[in-house]
């Protein structure tokens, strides 16, 4: 796989069911607290998730399936900001600068959300889709997008790019998708994504015309949700409903007596399965990774 000039380091790669709520074994870091989330909204219980959404060759169908799949609870637009449902998307794909792009078209037929190509420092709104233009770097800092000329027409790195910003940026709040494409690109990014304590879903290869972006995103063993395009829509909105209600507390001395057991369960669990004791990590961090699995699979408590 290609190194990106800005490529991260390689984190702990797990082989541990996307299902299992403990499964999230990538190593947080030991001495520095993951990303803060500007995105999150603590009146209204819960984040408002950004949605760098990655794509190449057989993307345009993939991205179509994705967004007729997305419920209409989950399409709040932009004139709705209060509503409990509100996202914003970011789609990244591989354009060469000399093309025409109408793909902000193609995808206005399949979602009622206001989908528009890319500008500089425009702000990153809940209820939107914005597409990337032929030609474009597309970055995200302090919730406003930066978008620059590419030199290369053919710039292996698109996804990967903006997927980094978009974990510097957004934190926690950070959610990567890599539909259909040939090559890697994308799979930086995720990891990034993850170090950062963000959310990663991954098309499953069978559902993508171009299966290599899927299986190299896979191979990390970082990502929380493999599905075919259209039910990925349907998760993350049911895990943005559940974000508010599936909470644990930020520290363990929050969690009641039962809690702290299991939480011990769990870390004794983990390093049967990977070697890692995670008992020395900081707990607000392991906390975080907990509440993430609790709330994509829609896991009440940590007992279940």
């Amino acid at each position: 796989m290609p190194t990106s000039p800005d490529a991260p380091s390689s984190s702990s790669q797990s082989s541990s069911s996307p299902g299992d709520p403990a499964a999230d074994t990538t190593a947080p870091s030991a001495d520095s607290p993951e990303a803060s989330s500007p995105g999150d909204d603590p009146a209204r219980g819960g984040p408002r998730p950004i949605v760098g959404i990655g794509a190449s060759s057989g993307g345009v169908q993939a991205l179509r399936h994705f967004f007729a799949g997305l419920p209409a609870e989950g399409a709040a637009t932009s004139d709705d900001p209060s509503s409990d449902e509100g996202m914003a998307f970011v789609v990244v794909m591989h354009l060469a600068s000399n093309a025409t792009s109408n793909l902000p078209h193609i995808l206005q037929q399949e979602t009622a959300l206001r989908v528009a190509p890319a500008e500089d420092e425009a702000e990153v709104r809940a209820g939107t889709v914005t597409v990337i233009a032929p030609g474009q770097h597309l970055r995200i800092s302090s919730g406003h997008l930066v978008a620059t000329k590419g030199e290369d027409p053919h710039d292996p790195y698109t996804v990967d790019r903006f997927f980094r910003s978009l974990a510097a940026d957004q934190g926690t709040n950070a959610v990567g998708v890599v539909l259909s494409g040939s090559g890697t690109d994308g799979t930086l990014g995720l990891r990034a994504v993850k170090e950062a304590g963000g959310v990663v879903m991954v098309q499953t290869p069978e559902d993508a015309e171009y299966p290599q972006m899927p299986e190299s995103a896979l191979a990390t063993g970082v990502v929380d949700r493999s599905l075919p395009a259209g039910q990925l829509a349907e998760t993350l909105a049911e895990y943005r409903s559940q974000a508010g209600v599936v909470q644990l507390p930020g520290s363990e001395d929050g969690l009641g007596e039962q809690d702290q057991n299991l939480l011990t369960q769990i870390f004794k669990e983990l390093q049967r399965v990977t070697g890692i004791d995670f008992s020395g990590y900081k707990r607000s961090t392991v906390l975080r990774r907990l509440e993430r699995r609790l709330q994509l699979t829609q896991t009440g408590t940590l007992d279940r």
